[in-house]
């Protein structure tokens, strides 16, 4: 499986504590979901 993720805010500049906190919370949901694996590269 294959995600592409776009992350922007209309009302500011993102901080990266934001994104890797929406990250985690998605790759976390998709583990759970679907048994997936993050790759490490």
């Amino acid at each position: 499986m294959a995600l592409k993720m776009t992350f922007q805010s209309e009302n500011q500049t993102l901080s990266d504590q934001e994104i890797t906190k929406v990250f985690n919370e998605i790759i976390a949901a998709v583990e759970k979901k679907f048994n997936a694996k993050l790759r490490s590269a």
